[in-house]
């Protein structure tokens, strides 16, 4: 069984269109995705993944075949690193209320309420025997990394690397020999991955990898055969510049579809349907930007004196307080130290009592701690020296997953904010609130007439707002390239400037919207054509 990807759930709140409380609002939303940290060192020549790995079925059942580029270098990473990026990356979506003059029984001062939302897993033997030169599968490296055993494969046929991964006690899915045909052409590595002997599930980690390279890519091809529908890949790249898919179209949402009442919960749905305006392949960029800000979020001085302090500890009582006076959370890389030496944690990470480590050698569990914990948040930190760090999203079916995502660094494009605004006026001048006419006006100077809240009717703002079904979903649908600015495939910004007019109970679409968006798919239909030639 392939493992899938998800991201971490929340609850979703929000600010509504009538009175409420003066100040911000931010919102976890819930959403599922496939979340990888990239980073790509071209002084180097090196790229480095780290993916996140939620899993559900049985151990014995775990099986990742991942295809690499080149020989990887294979290590453990941690949930914290993904916890961070959802939390610091992810867009804002932010609706201020301004009173225009003075709303008659209305609150003083004008109406300072905010939405705003944050979109915000002993070693057992490996059979050699076939690992020589004329051998269809060769073996080129195995081990144990955190709660894995791994081994990196070459293999001349489909058929010879499935049989060797069913002889070894692999768990291989179903239709899996075709979409390892693109990676045997291109004499990849296969990494294969399964829980060491006596590991749970629980105990599943973020795994990561390095290899030689110069730029990112993720093998979507071989996650078609077990994706869910509409699977969100949430991609973020560390390098020395913005990174920009060179391998897909690049996307600008028109804003104008976000909910801008609920906080934009919506907002992963717009990009997704903004992807598929662009013929399904196809990333917007959530940020692009400094990364400065995110350091120390994971590993600091403090946090390496704490450590020093747990291997220093010779008993349990000392052990004991050390271990919980760092308070890094209860992260399966957590789980998975202390569970190779029997012993529990809550679920934040902490011990029960220090009577648990009394028949614990308590050196080697410090030294699994260095090995689980300690070193992947040390690696996660190193990311944050980079000095950019782009977060790109997208969405495909397994229909869709037929081209690799490819990323690489262009510095000459511009960084990207993740903060999305717009501002709702009520337009007062002596009226009653509930009869004052109001308008949204969006960052780009775009305004949209709203009803006064007393001739709703029943309906909420966010219902009147996402009733108007524009059309435009991508406002701007481009081609990046590694170097200078992306070649524009359309530009759809006259179109939504023509649809201003249509809040109020109007429909929101001009005449000319829905032809407009076929045209667009019928000419990225032929452009992907010709790019799918290409690869």
């Amino acid at each position: 069984m392939i493992p899938t990807f998800s991201l971490v759930s929340g609850a979703a709140l929000a600010c509504g269109g009538m009175f409420c409380d003066p100040g911000p609002l931010e919102v976890q939303v819930v959403q599922n995705a496939e979340r990888i940290a990239f980073h790509v060192d071209e002084d180097a020549g090196t790229v480095e993944a780290h993916v996140q790995i939620f899993y559900e079925g049985p151990p014995d059942a775990f099986g990742w075949v991942v295809p690499v580029a080149k020989q990887p270098e294979v290590f453990l990473s941690t949930d914290a690193l993904f916890d961070v990026l959802a939390q610091q990356l992810a867009p804002t979506v932010r609706l201020d209320q301004v009173q225009e003059g003075n709303c008659r029984f209305g609150r003083g001062g004008g109406i300072g309420c905010t939405s705003e939302m944050s979109l915000n897993a002993a070693p057992r033997e490996v059979d050699v025997d076939a690992d020589t030169d004329d051998a269809p599968v060769s073996v080129v490296d195995d081990g144990q990394v955190g709660p894995y055993d791994y081994v990196v494969l070459q293999a001349s046929t489909s058929d010879a690397l499935l049989a060797w991964l069913g002889e070894n006690s692999y768990a291989v899915p179903d239709g899996l020999s075709g979409v390892l045909q693109p990676y045997l052409a291109s004499d990849s590595h296969f990494l294969a991955v399964r829980l060491s002997k006596d590991r749970d599930t629980g105990d599943i980690a973020p795994l990561g990898w390095r290899y030689t390279g110069d730029a990112a890519s993720i093998p979507i091809q071989l996650t078609s055969i077990a994706s869910a529908p509409d699977l969100r890949l949430e991609v973020s790249v560390f390098g020395a510049a913005r990174a920009v898919p060179t391998s897909y179209l690049h996307v600008a949402i028109n804003e104008a579809n976000l909910d801008w009442f609920s906080g934009g919960t919506n907002y992963y749905d717009v990009v997704s349907r903004a992807a598929d305006q662009a013929g399904g392949h196809a990333f917007a960029t959530d940020y692009a930007g400094p990364v400065g800000f995110l350091a120390g979020s994971l590993w600091n001085g403090q946090r390496e004196a704490g450590a020093e302090a747990v291997v220093a500890a010779t008993d349990p009582l000392s052990f004991f307080t050390a271990w919980n006076d760092l308070q890094l959370g209860g992260s399966a890389n957590v789980v998975a130290a202390f569970a190779g030496h029997g012993v529990a944690v809550d679920d934040f990470g902490q011990l029960l009592t220090a009577q648990d480590l009394v028949e614990v050698d308590l050196a080697l569990l410090a030294a699994d701690l260095e090995r689980f914990v300690f070193a992947p948040y040390r690696r996660g930190e190193a990311l944050f020296e980079q000095p950019w760090v782009t977060r790109l999203s997208s969405s495909l079916d397994a229909d869709e997953m037929t081209v690799d995502p490819v990323f690489e660094l262009n510095a000459d494009m511009a960084p990207v904010d993740n903060r999305h605004e717009a501002t709702m006026f009520i337009e007062c001048n002596g009226k009653q609130f509930t009869e004052a006419p109001r308008r949204l006006e969006l960052s780009d100077g775009r305004a949209y007439r709203f009803p006064p809240t007393g001739e709703l009717g029943g309906r909420t703002d966010s219902e009147l707002w996402l009733a108007r079904s524009s059309a435009i979903e991508a406002i701007r649908i481009e081609q990046p390239s590694k170097h200078g600015q992306p070649e524009v495939i359309a530009d759809m910004t006259e179109d939504a400037w023509a649809e201003v007019d249509g809040v109020g109970g109007k429909c929101g679409c001009t005449p000319s919207a829905a032809p407009f968006a076929g045209s667009v798919l019928a000419l990225f239909g032929a452009l992907l054509a010709r790019r799918r030639t290409e690869w």
